[in-house]
């Protein structure tokens, strides 16, 4: 076992470890964190290193694609979407005739309830696309860290975020102490090659490959 340096335990690492926690730190210094974090318990003599170590990668695969993103220019973040409904709410406060202190509203709906009513509702439209499903994300991020000019085509990003939820999944009921230990290493070996896949890409002689076997799969359903 690789000793390692409690104040700077990256240093331990070594070949595909070191490998995808050096692709993760390009993208978030926290998620590269929790990435070491979880392979240094791993190696660690805690009886409950298993199910320590997978909800770290657990974490780790539901924020990376949040952590990668890449927001369009000009989209709205949710911290001045509130700071633009507080400014509403404020003025509807100072000029609507149905309440003194915002605390009590009463009376027919004038203009300045009206005007932040329907701001309420502009906020909750739009603030409801800021978050989308977990397996909606994963697929943003699977095509979005495709470097093939032309994208992934649809089976290849639907087989791919299928490996994303199964060791999702996996970890999560591994963290509940649901699955076999002794199967860890072999889910925690095939998420570094995920990530490494998507982070770090090869070139894309595997492509075909890919194809290949999901075409074979497709047969034996």
């Amino acid at each position: 076992m690789i000793a390692s340096d409690p104040e700077h335990p990256q240093d331990s690492l070594r070949g595909r470890q070191l490998a995808v926690y050096e692709a993760l730190l390009e993208v978030d210094g926290d998620v590269a964190a929790i990435y070491v974090g979880s392979v240094v318990v791993a190696r660690s003599s805690n009886p409950d290193r298993f199910a320590l170590a997978s909800h770290g990668m657990r974490e780790l695969l539901e924020r990376l694609p949040i952590a990668s993103e890449v927001k369009p220019v000009g989209e709205t973040s949710l911290k001045s979407l509130v700071g633009n409904l507080r400014n509403d709410w404020s003025r509807a406060v100072t000029n609507s005739d149905c309440t003194e202190d915002g605390q009590d509203w009463a009376g027919e709906i004038d203009g300045a309830l009206s005007r932040l009513l329907r701001r309420v509702r502009e906020f909750l439209d739009e603030s409801g696309d800021l978050r989308p499903p977990r397996r909606k994300r994963a697929e943003q991020f699977v095509r979005d860290t495709d470097p093939f000019p032309s994208g992934l085509p649809d089976r290849v990003a639907e087989h791919r975020v299928g490996r994303w939820q199964i060791l999702r999944d996996y970890f999560t009921r591994m963290s509940h102490h649901s699955e076999a230990v002794e199967d860890f290493d072999g889910f925690a070996a095939e998420a570094e090659t995920f990530l490494l896949d998507h982070l770090r890409p090869r070139t894309y002689e595997d492509r075909s490959e890919l194809l290949a076997i999901i075409e074979e799969g497709e047969k034996d359903g």
